[in-house]
């Protein structure tokens, strides 16, 4: 895992295309955990997007690790807060060009242990 630095050109486009997409909530999925997720919460898709983009605009640390299964780049929003709640987003690009979207896998509650 590792986080996304302003100085990287890469992580800095990776962080524009994040915003471009959460922008547009046609442009993005929520997987079933995710669904499951939320449903356990008040948080819904439209004010998830929003605090996804606030999470990048205001500087946090975006964190972006390797999917086991896929080998896919995901990016980790780990104290994305929303309504009231602190959650750990995780979530990743799926197809190419127009199909392109963002699949979030998961937006649970943060956990302390």
């Amino acid at each position: 895992m590792w986080d996304l630095d302003d100085q990287n050109s890469l992580h800095v486009k990776a962080k524009k295309k994040l915003l471009a997409f959460v922008r547009d909530p046609q442009k993005v999925r929520l997987g079933r955990t995710a669904e499951r997720d939320l449903s356990l919460t008040p948080v819904r898709k439209l004010g998830l997007l929003q605090a996804m983009g606030e999470f990048i605009a205001c500087g946090a640390v975006l964190k972006a690790d390797f999917m086991e299964q896929t080998g896919d780049e995901a990016f980790i929003f780990e104290y994305c807060h929303c309504e009231g709640i602190e959650l750990y987003v995780k979530a990743s690009f799926k197809g190419e060009g127009r199909n392109e979207s963002l699949f979030v896998f998961s937006a649970h509650p943060t956990r302390r242990w």
